[in-house]
């Protein structure tokens, strides 16, 4: 990437790297593509797809590609020398617009920044993007779209540091009615990984950031699915963002009326079932048992099962103890009986 001073604008060079056809060649051609802010991420993405399906193959750094990914990657070299095209206006603006998305494939963040002259004129380019594939272990959809809200916040906190001038706002959209259900429910406990990523975008941002964009107006969608070189170029909506963005404020997306959680949705937290149990003390002639006694002494339930398990492991000891005994008294008394037919037998030979 490379900063054109005489128009003021971002352009890119690219030269050919010839690397071998493997997937160590392939990994260092696409790191040695410098884009910062990663303007041309939806046709990078497509790259990285293909590193990521030779990983789940488990195919060696250095063995030759196989036939199909061979002929996505060399599709894909040469669809990269087209970029050289591309031309990104350098501008500096009041507000940020951050579009967040998700599929399958990966999950994505496109930030641009809008300015409004004096004059009325409005204008809006492209500033920043990120994308980051999903998880090789299978993640939910809900779940990649919270990430891409939560990779949102953390590209708005970067650019308050970073930026040198005021910014009026900052907005975030995503058509995703879950995830904004998630952000403003506030009565629902939610499982960790779901919970910690709300808390990182409640602290960064409010409810008033939030809005709602269709499936059709958001341009992340691009860098969460990827493009081609062709496409991106042609891709007027990437460059230039929305075209709701260029009219006033009353004239953008209207915001979406969210309805009430569903209370079986997988990601909500069940709340522990509490049991009670109640003893009668007394029996029928109103006298207390030692039973009732012992519930009686005890309010803890874990000190109730230690005093049982003493009580069974005592009783245990006094039925071993009581069959000793009755053994023994059965060898006494045919000692007994044996000692008492000697004695008749001495009589009887006298």
């Amino acid at each position: 990437m490379l900063w054109n001073v005489q128009d003021d604008c971002f352009m890119f060079r690219m030269s050919q790297k010839k690397a071998p056809l493997t997937r160590r060649g392939l990994l260092s051609t696409v790191c040695s593509i410098y884009d910062p802010l990663e303007f041309i991420s939806p046709l990078t993405l497509v790259a990285k797809k293909l590193m990521q399906d030779l990983t789940r193959k488990k195919l060696g750094w250095d063995e030759p590609l196989p036939k199909k990914e061979l002929s996505e990657w060399t599709r894909w070299s040469d669809d990269l020398v087209k970029v050289e095209s591309v031309r990104v206006q350098r501008c500096v603006c009041y507000q940020l617009h951050h579009f967040a998305d998700a599929s399958c494939t990966a999950c994505g963040v496109v930030t641009y920044l809008r300015a409004e002259e004096p004059d009325g004129k409005t204008t809006c380019s492209l500033f920043m993007a990120k994308s980051r594939l999903a998880p090789v272990k299978t993640v939910t959809l809900p779940r990649l779209e919270l990430m891409s809200a939560t990779l949102a916040v953390k590209v708005d906190q970067l650019m308050q540091r970073e930026l040198d001038i005021p910014l009026a706002k900052s907005v975030f959209w995503t058509d995703s009615t879950n995830m904004l259900q998630y952000i403003s429910n506030e009565h629902k406990r939610f499982h960790t990984f779901v919970a910690n990523r709300l808390a990182a975008i409640r602290d960064y941002s409010s409810p008033e950031q939030l809005r709602h964009v269709s499936s059709q107006e958001n341009v992340a969608d691009e860098v969460s699915r990827g493009l081609t070189a062709d496409e991106l170029i042609r891709n007027q909506r990437w460059w230039n963002g929305p075209q709701f963005l260029t009219r006033p404020e009353g004239k953008w997306p209207k915001h979406h009326t969210l309805t009430e959680m569903a209370s079986d949705d997988p990601e909500v937290k069940r709340d522990k079932l509490a049991a009670e149990s109640y003893a009668v003390v007394g029996d029928l002639n109103g006298q207390r048992s030692s039973v009732d006694e012992l519930l009686g002494r005890r309010s803890s339930w874990t000190k109730l099962k230690v005093n049982v398990a003493w009580i069974l492991r005592f009783v245990a000891y006094l039925r071993v103890w009581e069959w000793q005994i009755r053994s023994v008294r059965k060898v006494l008394s045919s000692l007994l009986k044996e000692q008492v037919l000697h004695r008749e037998s001495k009589k009887q030979d006298t």
